[in-house]
């Protein structure tokens, strides 16, 4: 896919626009010699200060020879690897990346286009480069020759999702099928993805065959581990084994920030294995401060639907008068096509589209705002015109995806709403129910546990709404179960 604006001019296309989009004479030659002394003498200047570490003073005289270097001149491409190193050093990692995306694209050096790849493969996986930004802007339909193992696996990685994603099924999986051959870190991924590639096409007991073979393997990287734990867990789930799901759930060892939808699932399956205590406190558990952006209204049904089970009527109604004060409003504006509010708006960006891209102007926002570290002006300048086309690109690709994301959203929240409907029916009745019972032979006696054993021995804790990180998963709600068994 083609670039423009900025990103284009950072390719170092000279041509008749010139380097980094300022003009270079076709006329006389001498005012081009001229031109390459004196971007030879800066670029020599800044290489000295480069490696001494000093890259505030460098990274000026970087940009300013890259000005005047001529296209033919096999240094502009060292020049801007450096100058991107230096930019990363200074905390624009943003800008830094654009200028290994360009060294990628013009492809006139072949050992800094590897080098590039390599520091844009370590980008991708701390998180600072997107896989869709990845293949559709710098991996898909191009190839490279000659490049690191490591490297070239990451290359083949993304192009074969990148056919898979464009319907090229038997291309993605035969390259998928060749690098999973391989005992490095994308053989594993590779392994991965051609398990849920076979689950795609029905074939679930070959899915879990990979992904057994993933988690045994002494080999398998920590992520991708987790990621066939979480697969398979999945499959557990759907074939209600609740008890072999939560016990892959468990292994999962991901960051707790990542973790939020893992509890999640947790909980569901906890209520599914009618093990309600658990589940409501993995309810409890999604309300910490981390998971505030979690788009959830699950919680409130999982709430409702194990009160229920516990015949805990009351606080079950009540458990459905909290859902409809907290979406309340956001219901009324799905049903009344009116503009979205605050909880749907938060609600839309975490949809998987629409989180790269905030989580890319964000960081796009946050360095632009330290641009006033830089001293030179022209660089400042630049950065900032870069800068700012990056964020117009985002902020389009954002609206290009809000449509969908809110129609996901609105479906999803008007069926929690409708689930919630029939359970407050089914609570009403379980209310008028109970109040004849008791009229007729008082108090009903319940289970303390729904082992139906005692806990005696166990230190319970009254919630003061103050969360730890390492106990979000493991909070139980002592909750009686008041039904007749």
């Amino acid at each position: 896919m083609k670039r423009t604006g900025l990103t284009c001019a950072l390719a170092l296309s000279l041509g008749a626009l010139g380097s980094f989009g300022l003009g270079v004479g076709t006329g006389a030659v001498h005012a081009d010699e001229v031109a390459s002394k004196e971007a030879v003498h800066k670029l020599d200047l800044a290489l000295e200060r480069y490696y001494a570490k000093d890259y505030a003073r460098s990274s000026p005289l970087l940009y300013e020879s890259l000005k005047l270097l001529p296209e033919s001149d096999l240094r502009r491409d060292s020049g801007q690897f450096n100058f991107a190193d230096a930019l990363s050093h200074l905390g624009f990692v943003q800008a830094s990346l654009e200028q290994y995306i360009d060294i990628v694209e013009a492809r006139r050096s072949p050992d800094l286009v590897g080098r590039s790849l390599e520091v844009i493969d370590h980008a991708v996986r701390l998180g600072q480069l997107d896989e869709r930004r990845l293949i559709d802007q710098v991996l898909f339909g191009n190839q490279y020759g000659d490049l690191p193992l490591e490297t070239a696996d990451f290359v083949e990685y993304y192009q074969a999702l990148g056919e898979l994603r464009r319907g090229f099924a038997e291309w993605g999986v035969h390259r998928l099928t060749e690098l999973a051959k391989k005992e490095r870190y994308y053989g594993f991924k590779a392994r991965y993805a051609l398990g849920v590639s076979r689950l795609e096409q029905g074939n679930s007991e070959g899915a879990e065959k990979v992904w057994n073979a993933l988690i045994e393997a002494e080999g398998t990287p920590n992520d991708v581990r987790n990621d066939a734990r979480l697969a398979l867990a999945r499959q557990r789930y759907e074939q209600k084994k609740y008890d072999e799901a939560f016990a892959l759930y468990l292994t999962v060892d991901a960051p707790i920030t990542q973790q939020d939808v893992v509890l999640l699932e947790k909980a569901w399956d906890r209520v599914a294995d009618e093990d309600e205590p658990r589940a409501l406190g993995m309810v409890v558990g999604l309300g910490a401060p981390v998971y505030h952006r979690l788009f959830a209204p699950e919680r409130a049904l999982i709430r409702t639907m194990a009160l229920k089970r516990l015949c805990q009527f009351r606080m079950a109604h009540l458990a459905v008068q909290d859902f409809r004060s907290e979406w309340g409003r956001s219901l009324k504006v799905v049903r009344e096509h009116q503009l979205p509010d605050e909880h749907l708006r938060t609600a839309m960006m975490n949809e998987p589209e629409l989180r790269a891209e905030q989580k890319w102007q964000n960081e796009l926002k946050e360095e632009r705002d330290h641009l006033s570290r830089i001293a030179d002006q022209p660089l400042k300048k630049y950065l900032d015109r870069l800068y700012l086309t990056k964020l117009d690109q985002v902020e389009r690709a954002i609206a290009r995806h809000t449509d969908h994301a809110l129609e996901r959203v609105a479906e999803e929240l008007l069926r929690i709403d409708e689930q919630m409907t029939i359970l407050d029916y089914e609570i009403g009745v379980g209310l008028f129910r109970k109040a004849g019972e008791e009229r007729a032979g008082g108090p009903l006696e319940g289970r303390l546990s729904p082992t139906g054993k005692k806990e005696a021995d166990a230190v319970k804790y009254k919630f003061t709404g103050e969360y730890w990180s390492d106990e979000l998963g493991d909070y139980v709600v002592e909750a009686e179960d008041r039904c007749v068994r």
